[in-house]
């Protein structure tokens, strides 16, 4: 018992878990008492006193056990109201511990006790059995909680009949009595060291999980623009130094600009400009592949990045957007414009020659623009 006490002291020390604190005290009243119990059987007549310890040891010893289940299952502590049960229990204590001629009288009702705390313990962890999830810790403590009801409750029967009847007890119950109790309290014991433990290692998991979700919204911080939801120069970055040195298809690159973005802007506000930029994005992705990415490439310029589709089929997908305008929706319900772009679009040999690529396209989209102008 004092070993269990102090693993669990152990453990709540490590995890900072308010149930462990609860059993490691529940261990140590029960080390306690078992101490007392055999001082007093060593001292004889004159043991009365430590016996008055052993019982209400083993009343704190239950009554902590079940804060400590309490505990695992809602995160409350005990009510205050509780230490008044303190006097009641200390005045139990005496009168068992000076009644009946021998140990076995005094036994009885105490076995009964503390099949109650062991029965409370079992049914306060009950709605922890509905989790969808059951552990082995749960199960082997609440088997070793069944069990230690029932036998508790049957040191208590098997005392009554010995006591009210006047028939001795068997031999081959009392011989190995301490050592049933011994061993389910100690098969409780490391169930609910391996409860907690497996508390302990969901808690990670969910930390870890959350770790894990946190960077990966870091990380699509850092890739995307917020206001279009397009990756941006740092992803292409990014692209390019994944990519480098593997074997890459050809296919097509094109660069995009908003005509007139900053006569739009001072015209009908920075609000009007990004309703226009966001448009422009939306209906960029609605004639992409699901696999081509979309960079926001400057204030108001786009890439396109399309491995595998020559550029005459990348023309082709691009031509409808070059050639209409788009409609855009002002905020405020003030009404719509038609905001016009320009596309550039050149040949991609490889993904290491994309810079290259790039810097074609940007040139035909601004002949382009210029050949509108004109």
């Amino acid at each position: 018992m004092a070993l269990l006490a102090l693993l669990a002291g152990m453990l709540s020390r490590s995890t900072q878990r308010s149930y462990l604190r609860y059993w490691a005290m529940s261990w140590a009243c029960m080390a306690l008492a078992l101490s007392a119990l055999y001082l007093s059987l060593v001292l004889g007549r004159l043991g009365a006193a430590a016996q008055t310890l052993y019982f209400l040891g083993e009343y704190a010893a239950g009554y902590l056990l079940v804060a400590g289940c309490r505990n695992y299952v809602d995160g409350r502590g005990p009510p205050q109201r509780a230490l008044l049960w303190l006097l009641p229990a200390a005045l139990l204590a005496a009168v068992l511990a000076f009644a009946g001629a021998d140990f076995t009288a005094r036994f009885g009702p105490q076995a009964a006790i503390m099949a109650g705390f062991f029965g409370w313990a079992l049914v306060s962890l009950r709605p922890a059995l509905h989790s969808p999830r059951r552990r082995l810790g749960l199960r082997i403590t609440t088997a070793a909680l069944a069990i230690l009801t029932v036998l508790f409750a049957i040191h208590a029967a098997m005392a009554a009949r010995t006591e009210l009847l006047g028939m001795p007890m068997p031999f081959y119950y009392s011989a190995y009595l301490s050592i049933y109790n011994l061993l389910f309290e100690v098969v409780l014991g490391f169930g609910l060291v391996t409860l907690a433990m497996e508390d302990v290692n969901n808690r990670l998991e969910q930390s870890i999980r959350e770790l894990a979700g946190a960077r990966d919204g870091m990380e699509r911080l850092a890739h995307h623009d917020p206001l279009t939801e397009a990756l941006n120069r740092h992803a292409f970055a990014s692209m390019l130094e994944h990519r480098r040195g593997a074997a890459q298809p050809g296919g097509s690159v094109a660069l995009v600009d908003i005509d007139k973005l900053k006569p739009l802007n001072d015209a009908h506000g920075h609000a009007a400009g990004d309703a226009a930029i966001r448009a422009v994005a939306k209906a960029l992705r609605s004639v992409l592949r699901p696999d081509d990415p979309l960079f926001r490439w400057g204030g108001d310029e786009f890439l396109l990045v399309m491995q595998g589709l020559p550029v005459a089929e990348a023309r082709v997908r691009l031509a409808p957007l070059q050639e209409s305008a788009l409609r855009v929706s002002l905020p405020g319900g003030n009404g719509s414009l038609d905001v016009r772009i320009s596309i550039g679009v050149a040949d991609l040999p490889g993904i290491d020659r994309i810079n290259a690529a790039v810097a074609a396209a940007d040139a035909e989209m601004y002949r382009y623009k210029g050949a509108r102008r004109g």
